[in-house]
Formats: structure tokens, C-alpha cells, sequence
């Protein structure tokens, strides 16, 4: 796990509690979906709830862009 989470490091710019915690969902979604990585493409679809640092690493684990049109942002506003 540590090569993807230097990975997600990398494609968000810094590490974070934010980018902590979209890396444990995201490899726990993954793994409860049995899925090894992004080759899924488009047929794994993510909506998020914010925009925060989390979905950087959801991007990178599961392969779901807004350029792909597979992942979603739905700001929730509590």
C-alpha cells in the first residue's frame, strides 16, 4: 500500500489528514468491490459528497474522473 499512497501523495501535492482518509476508503471500497485498481474505467462510477483533499485519492485508487464522467461531486452542505 505504500507505493499507492506515495502515489496519491504525489498527485495531490502533499500529504494530509484529508488524503489519509479518502485513501482508507477508497482501498477499502475497492477491496470490498474486488477490485485490484483503476483498470475498472468507466464501469466504476464514485459520487463524493465535497471536494476536499479525500478525492484525490479516490481519483487515484479507483481510476474515476469528472473527465471521465464517472465521478460525481454532490456538495452536501450540513
Amino acid at each position: 500500500l505504500v507505493p499507492l499512497w506515495n502515489k496519491c501523495a504525489e498527485f495531490q501535492g502533499h500529504k494530509c489528514p484529508g488524503l489519509a482518509t479518502g485513501f482508507r476508503v477508497a482501498t477499502e471500497a475497492m477491496a470490498k468491490l474486488g477490485l485490484d485498481g483503476p483498470e475498472a474505467d468507466e464501469e466504476l462510477v464514485c459520487v463524493t459528497e465535497n471536494d476536499s483533499c479525500a478525492v484525490d485519492a479516490v481519483q487515484v485508487i479507483t481510476g474515476c474522473t469528472m473527465g471521465k464522467g464517472n465521478l460525481a461531486v454532490k456538495d452536501v452542505l450540513l
